[in-house]
């Protein structure tokens, strides 16, 4: 932000005293503020985060400033992140995300390159679901550490409908989705329903899907390890109707449906 100037009044009405300034200072003292983003989920075995640093310029904008690669990144940071239950430290390398199929979009900020700070643990190793972990971010030039901590959250299991078996959407009727976790750290939890079908036309066939995210932000406030959800079958049959649109003469056959569960601790929420 440039410096602005507004026009202020204060007003002591108990005393009748009126009070003018048309100078007011939005720009306060330079300050190395970072921001760091991530999402770390225990399926994964690669894990990105991204540093940045705030920045504030009393004469030039802030629009401007924000295409300048060097005053979004730190550039001797190191970036660690540290299983709490026994310290093991995973130092993090700086990659360009855009040569990691994560492309930034194009905007207010700088999008070439685009650096993030990845983990590869491995086919061997994994976030370990209950625990505590530190991410710790070293900026350099003897400035103080920044550090944030969060909890892996379980597995879920889904209890209904189960895999391999039949379920009975009826067109006029609810249908309930049960699932049960073994921890109180997963805060809210989204649902979806992933439909797969074969379409044929002269002779090939190409398996599509399209995904219904049924429910989002479904609160877990009461603590509870066993939660349901009822949504209206209906819906079912107008989101497929609405997502595979007319036939042409292709041959369209139903394959699969996948129910799918995922859940977020309490940093994210």
């Amino acid at each position: 932000m440039k410096r602005l100037l507004f026009f202020v009044c204060a007003i002591g009405l108990m005393f009748g005293i009126y009070s003018c300034s048309n100078d007011f200072d939005l720009v306060e003292e330079w300050k190395d503020i970072p921001v760091v983003y991530g999402l770390l989920a225990s399926p994964d075995d690669v894990h990105y985060v991204r540093v940045e640093k705030a920045f504030l310029d009393e004469s030039v904008s802030a629009f401007d400033i924000a295409q300048i690669v060097d005053s979004l990144y730190y550039p001797n940071a190191t970036v660690t992140l540290i299983r709490k239950s026994n310290d093991n430290r995973y130092p993090m390398e700086m990659v360009d995300g855009n040569l990691e199929g994560l492309q930034r979009d194009e905007g207010v900020f700088a999008d070439a390159p685009n650096y993030l700070y990845k983990l590869d643990m491995g086919a061997n190793d994994s976030l370990v679901q209950g625990e505590i972990y530190e991410l710790e971010v070293n900026r350099g030039d003897d400035l103080p550490l920044v550090t944030g901590v969060a909890v892996i959250v379980s597995d879920i299991v889904i209890k209904n409908p189960l895999e391999g078996a039949g379920i009975k959407l009826e067109y006029d009727r609810k249908t309930t989705f049960q699932w049960s976790f073994n921890n109180e750290n997963a805060i809210f939890f989204n649902i979806f329903i992933d439909f797969f079908y074969r379409e044929i036309v002269d002779g090939t066939t190409e398996l599509k899907s399209f995904r219904w995210v049924v429910e989002e932000n479904i609160e877990n406030d009461r603590g509870l390890i066993n939660l349901s959800h009822k949504f209206e079958s209906e819906d079912f049959f107008k989101v497929v109707g609405s997502n595979i649109p007319t036939s042409t003469g292709e041959v369209r056959i139903f394959d699969r449906l996948e129910f799918g569960v995922t859940a977020g601790g309490q940093s994210i929420y």
